[in-house]
């Protein structure tokens, strides 16, 4: 997405943060990876521990980020969404879904474009998601403690799989942190609105 040109004339104060040289570049992809692909991997892991052990507080847990995130996004101001046609309730809803989704699980740096979820909720998702997954891991073995466990895994083996995904996820964002264009490293955490820009 940063690499469109399109994308970088509308809004030059987000996009242009890949760098311009072509093995900077190279490493920057490949970090970029790294870092969703560990995200990715240690949120599918806890998830898949925590729903073994109870599918109800695995659904109750899921169900209370999105809510939490809603309700700060409504504290904000920030929570329509800010295409034509997606402005209204229903269509904002579905469009946070797939935000709250994406910063979770999948968490792409288009994300933190102001009109998605932004630089602030992008930068507090991303952080909360990488470490409330030890959380997950400690609730599903808690409550999987009957006589016949349903998690057929070690805990032990759990958490060294979400400590490592955790711990390539983190290089990667390090890597892809020294490497982007140093102006735009405050575009990543720096909480501004669509309307911050267009005014």
């Amino acid at each position: 997405h940063d690499f469109n040109t399109l994308s970088r004339r509308a809004v030059p104060q987000l996009n242009g943060w890949f760098p311009s040289e072509p093995w900077p570049q190279t490493a920057t992809f490949v970090s970029l990876n790294l870092f969703i692909g560990g995200v990715f991997t240690a949120k599918m892991t806890s998830l898949a521990v925590l729903f073994t052990a109870s599918a109800t507080v695995g659904t109750a847990w899921l169900v209370s980020e999105w809510l939490v995130l809603l309700i700060l996004r409504m504290a904000a101001d920030d929570w329509r969404g800010a295409f034509q046609g997606l402005d209204s309730v229903v269509p904002s809803l579905m469009l946070h879904t797939w935000e709250w989704i994406m910063v979770t699980a999948v968490p792409a740096p288009m994300m933190r474009l102001s009109g998605l979820l932004g630089p602030a909720f992008y930068a507090a998702g991303v952080l909360y998601s990488l470490f409330i997954n030890f959380a997950q891991v400690a609730v599903a073995f808690h409550i999987d403690d009957g006589e016949v466990a349903r998690v057929q895994m070690f805990a032990s083996t759990v958490y060294a799989i979400v400590a490592a995904s955790v711990g390539v996820a983190m290089m990667g964002a390090a890597l892809v942190w020294a490497m982007m264009e140093p102006r735009y490293r405050k575009t990543f955490y720096q909480h501004r609105t669509l309307r911050t820009y267009l005014t």
